[in-house]
């Protein structure tokens, strides 16, 4: 009893004088002895001090599937199911002292590794999208890693739209700007729709021959010039529609000002600069149809010379064909109210690097082209190409396979000169347009799951600038294959694959 107490003692008694020393094996050494000396004395080691509790293995029992780790890696995230000792409790089998739950087996080894890794969550590949979805919700992983996961697999992160405050407002709001939200908000859009619709077909037909106004002016004192009149009457049936589809597309515009919750964010949105910009002009032409009523009137006026007069109407007449071009831009209206004009327009926009790439190599070819065929045509007496710039036209429209036939070269080059222009444009089209169009499209219409292989059995999932590096920047493959499984683009099967000509 007396020497457990002295081992007792003289453990506490080292501990307290070096908590991190190495353990010692007995009193031999600290009489001098070396450690090739031979031991017979009793080893005492020393314990490390940790903490017992967080060390204690847990079984995780899922489907039959047992699964065992430490409580300290499950309290690494304390917020979650399994992090949570009350929340998990519920789930405790004491005969067996293990926890059960009846989920997807393949989907726990993803979600172990979340703890494990402190955070890393990766979808293993046979588990499906919308199942492993929902064992994310289960195990109460959190929004941080939900939203994290969809980053993953490619889902285009939804911005959150501010709604006004005030109720009356934020219904209003929702009327105009949201179609989807309501019947009645889906019967304001098919008559804004409708309005957009008439407003081109009157901007088209008022130029019909048929349906043109005509006005004599005195030129000169003893000579008249017929011209035809660009300022409406104002009892014209296609001013009076005009005016009514004007009237609409203010009040659409007032209102949804008066009720858009930022009005400097509104004024910020290229659509609603385009909707200002379509109801200008006719207030512009209004103004014209009033000054001009004002010119019937026999008011006493200021003598003008004839000329002045010609030059003052030809620049009157100038402004008045751009503002009515400018009508034109109506049309872009149609894509609030159009999902695949909006998927366009984005495609565009996450492709200008490639389309300023693919004018830059156009222009080049260009120049180089036409200097090939105005020296190959150099003292040639029927040439079409005077200079280098009145080749541009020829090399266009043969890079681009379009071939008019109004411009041709007539020397004895003929073999010589036409393959590169066509090689030229087939290197454009397929280097540059299927890998960054084709792909940004893909994207856009199905941002969910983009799978992409190297031709071998290892698929894997790209994030969304993955997918941009892998399918147009820095691909190292020559051929991949994008595999898109939408129902809404496959109609015959389930899925559908994309062959991809990319740079080697």
């Amino acid at each position: 009893m007396s020497k457990c107490c002295d081992i007792v003692l003289h453990t506490v008694f080292q501990r307290k004088k070096t908590k991190k020393s190495l353990p010692k094996l007995s009193s031999q050494e600290e009489d001098g002895h070396t450690p090739h000396s031979q031991f017979t004395g009793v080893a005492h080691f020393e314990p490390i001090p940790h903490d017992h509790d967080f060390c204690e293995r847990v079984v995780i029992n899922v489907s039959g599937l047992r699964f065992e780790t430490q409580l300290r890696t499950l309290n690494q995230f304390p917020d979650t199911l399994l992090g949570d000792p009350a929340r998990r409790i519920r789930y405790f089998d004491p005969l067996r002292n293990e926890y059960f739950f009846d989920r997807n087996r393949p989907s726990f080894d993803a979600i172990l590794y979340y703890y494990q890794s402190g955070g890393r969550l990766r979808r293993p590949v046979n588990v499906p999208l919308d199942v492993f979805s929902e064992e994310i919700k289960f195990y109460e992983l959190g929004e941080l890693a939900i939203n994290k996961f969809r980053e993953d697999e490619g889902f285009i992160k939804e911005e959150e739209k501010p709604l006004p405050s005030q109720e009356f407002q934020r219904n209003v709001w929702l009327l105009f700007e949201y179609p989807e939200s309501s019947q009645a908000a889906r019967v304001v859009a098919i008559i804004s729709v409708f309005v957009i619709l008439l407003s081109i077909v009157i901007f088209c037909l008022e130029t019909l021959p048929e349906f043109k106004h005509y006005k004599v002016f005195n030129t000169t004192t003893n000579g008249t010039k017929i011209e035809e009149d660009e300022v409406p009457d104002i009892t014209d049936p296609f001013f009076l529609i005009e005016t009514i589809c004007i009237i609409w597309f203010t009040f659409e515009l007032s209102v949804r000002f008066l009720a858009c919750p930022n009005k400097l964010h509104f004024f910020r949105d290229v659509m609603n600069f385009i909707d200002i910009i379509a109801i200008i002009p006719y207030f512009i032409t209004l103004a014209t149809v009033v000054a001009e009523e004002e010119d019937t009137l026999n008011l006493p006026r200021a003598p003008v010379s004839p000329q002045d007069k010609s030059t003052n109407q030809a620049m009157s007449l100038a402004i008045l064909r751009v503002i009515r071009l400018v009508r034109v831009f109506r049309i872009f209206k149609l894509s609030r109210h159009s999902k695949g004009l909006q998927i366009l327009g984005r495609t565009l926009k996450a492709s200008m690097r490639e389309l300023g790439l693919l004018i830059f190599f156009l222009f080049i070819g260009v120049v180089l082209f036409s200097s090939i065929v105005y020296f190959a045509e150099a003292g040639t007496e029927k040439s079409f190409f005077k200079s280098i710039p009145d080749a541009f036209w020829w090399a266009v429209v043969t890079m681009t396979t379009v071939g008019y036939g109004d411009m041709r070269y007539n020397c004895s080059m003929n073999a010589l000169i036409p393959p590169p222009p066509y090689r030229c444009r087939a290197l454009l089209e397929c280097r540059l347009l299927r890998g960054g169009g084709l792909r940004e499209f893909l994207l856009q219409v199905h941002p969910r799951r983009v799978l992409v292989g190297s031709g071998h059995h290892d698929n894997r999932r790209l994030r969304r600038h993955d997918a941009g590096r892998c399918l147009g920047q820095d691909s190292g493959f020559a051929v991949r294959h994008c595999r898109c499984a939408d129902h809404s683009l496959a109609s015959a099967s389930d899925s559908f694959q994309f062959q991809l000509l990319l740079p080697s």
